[in-house]
């Protein structure tokens, strides 16, 4: 079954769904549950408040779409799959390749040296495959459209490495004489990095206080071909979200360091952060990411990693929040499997069900940031010959969702618009300790409630593996609900990447929440009318 024609729409103003052969009333194919506490009777679930609620940005929630790695534009079915995801952000030219990107060609150009890092080296092999894929180049006058189809903006990444000012101003002028500037400046990319160490880019971009500079003499020509209310971010780097903070070396002293230079100025409107993490250095384990999968693998590293994408990317946050007040923060690049050290036809450590587990806890904890104006997840592939990926074929020239792009899809769906998110916790539940390297805990239940004009949705995770069964008239009133959408995936270590079964239950107000599992209920414009006239006819006299 193709997508044209094939999808599935729902009432209210979001408009196309995922394909309706997705959403299949899914108990009788989930892995069956085998532990005890997940075949006991469900446990109430009491939700309530934590912290402030927060207006979120009319645009939040994104995503890469890498046009240069598949053939992405002027691909149909490609294009209405990712326009069903709802996402607010694109990005253009990417990640790495931006630096290496020239604009009149749509070319990417890497030269290798003999000292060069293996990193630069494996670009410069990359970069030759891509441009002979593309030997045409891609322009943004071609991703514009692209990204308007699937009703996302582009976050913008000039090179700052590889060109002059001079033809960065050039561009962006024939990008103004277009009208096609986008209004999210990346200025560069990872330059904290610089290519894993390479001699030869570090002296460009020997340190911190040297980057901002160059990034400011940048910016400073760009801005008369920027429109009114652009943003522009510098580069922090990730920090111990990526690495612990004992390694030695000076590599990992330089990012360090990297991160004691920053100091807010007024030249520039957010800083931008790179949330990746490694399994070896969550866990402590050097071995941790060549080791095959197994329950006893998956009973470590799953507890390890939902504590890091909870309480770590809190510190990370709070990091650059007291580095930078009053700085907007863009994560433009993150994702569940992180920097971990795999390669095509090896099986991932991080299987599916602990990926849709990671990424549903990673949303979660960056919305609580108020500082958190762009989250670009990274990246929806459609690759069928490398894994992981987003995508899966349908046989019949279509694509279909994995798990963990359907909850990806729910999160831009509720956040994007402008909504008003509340995070709901259950006050007392303990805190579990991830049991690795750093000292970082999470708690089963997470959960939110997001206030749009057309609808209220609450997303919850039960990343614990016992069922949970939740009141909804403690959430939400009196209304029933409109609809509740769940997905399950109890079985961990199930490395079998398929595309999602998304139960549709029938409305109610009381919904069983399995272990590992995410659920989203949406109350639709009428029922929260109908719920407040029922809260007037029970307050009169």
């Amino acid at each position: 079954m193709t997508l044209d024609g094939g999808m599935f729409e729902r009432g209210g103003a979001r408009g196309k769904r995922f394909p309706a052969t997705v959403l299949l009333a899914a108990a009788a194919l989930l892995p069956a549950a085998t532990s005890r506490a997940q075949n006991a009777a469900p446990v109430p679930l009491s939700l309530a408040p934590s912290g402030p609620a927060r207006l979120l940005p009319e645009r939040l929630l994104g995503a890469s779409a890498e046009p240069f790695y598949e053939r992405l534009i002027g691909n149909q079915a490609k294009q209405e799959v990712l326009a069903a995801l709802h996402p607010a952000y694109v990005r253009f030219p990417g990640g790495t390749q931006s630096n290496y990107y020239d604009w009149k060609s749509g070319l990417i150009f890497v030269t290798g040296y003999p000292n060069s890092s293996a990193y630069t080296n494996f670009w410069v092999g990359l970069s030759q495959r891509v441009d002979a894929t593309f030997p045409n180049g891609i322009f943004l006058e071609q991703f514009k459209p692209f990204a308007d189809t699937i009703g996302a903006d582009v976050v913008l990444v000039p090179n700052l490495e590889t060109a002059a000012v001079a033809d960065q101003v050039a561009w962006f002028s024939r990008l103004a004489s277009e009208g096609i500037v986008p209004t999210h400046i990346e200025l560069g990319n990872e330059f904290w990095i610089a290519m894993g160490g390479d001699p030869n880019v570090e002296a460009k971009w020997p340190d911190e206080p040297t980057s901002m500079a160059i990034m400011r003499r940048y910016l400073d020509a760009l801005r008369p071909y920027l429109p009114p209310g652009t943003r522009a971010a510098v580069q922090a780097a990730p920090g111990a979200f990526m690495f612990l903070p004992s390694n030695p070396g000076a590599f990992y002293g330089r990012l360090r360091q990297w991160n004691d230079d920053l100091a807010p100025a007024s030249w520039f409107d957010a800083v931008t952060t790179h949330l990746y993490s490694r399994l070896d250095q969550v866990t402590g384990d050097p071995d941790a990411n060549a080791e095959p999968v197994t329950p006893v693998t998956v009973q470590r590293n799953y507890p390890v990693m939902v504590a890091h994408y909870d309480d770590g990317t809190d510190s990370a946050l709070a990091d650059l929040e007291n580095r930078l007040p009053g700085k907007e923060i863009w994560i433009t690049e993150w994702n569940a499997q992180g920097q971990s050290s795999w390669q095509p036809g090896q099986t991932h450590p991080i299987t599916p069900p602990m990926q849709l587990q990671i990424v549903t806890r990673m949303e979660l904890a960056c919305l609580r940031h108020a500082s958190v104006t762009t989250s670009l997840y990274f990246s929806l592939n459609f690759l069928t010959n490398t894994a992981p990926y987003d995508f899966v074929p349908d046989g019949s020239g279509g694509f279909l969702p994995v798990p963990t792009t359907v909850a990806l899809g729910w999160f831009f769906e509720a956040a994007n618009g402008g909504a008003t998110f509340q995070r709901l916790v259950e006050p007392t539940a303990p805190r579990i300790s991830g049991g690795g390297a750093l000292p970082e805990t999470y708690a089963d239940i997470e959960a939110a409630t997001f206030i749009g004009a057309d609808r209220v949705t609450m997303i919850v995770q039960n990343a614990g593996p016992g069922a949970r069964s939740i009141d909804l008239t403690t959430v939400e009133g009196a209304a029933v609900p409109s609809e509740i959408d769940q997905l399950a995936a109890p079985d961990l270590a199930d490395t079998t990447l398929r595309p999602a079964v998304v139960a549709t239950l029938t409305p109610t107000q009381v919904v069983t929440l399995p272990a590992y599992s995410v659920t989203r209920v949406i109350w639709d414009t009428e029922a929260r009318i109908a719920r407040k006239h029922l809260r007037r006819v029970s307050s009169a006299p």
